[in-house]
């Protein structure tokens, strides 16, 4: 079985989710699959929460 081939997002891509995650105010998982996007994915590109 091959191996599967990872998805490469643009920082473009990326800047786009997190502003789409700022605004939207739905949890990770939700917006995830939204997007059609891994919800690991998604978690590493949003800034940590102050505590």
């Amino acid at each position: 079985m091959p191996p599967k081939s990872h998805q490469q997002y643009t920082s473009e891509q990326k800047q786009q989710a997190v502003r789409i995650a700022r605004e939207s105010g739905k949890s990770v998982t939700q917006l995830a699959k939204n997007l059609g996007i891994c919800q690991t994915t998604l978690s590493r590109s949003l800034p940590p929460v102050p505590d």
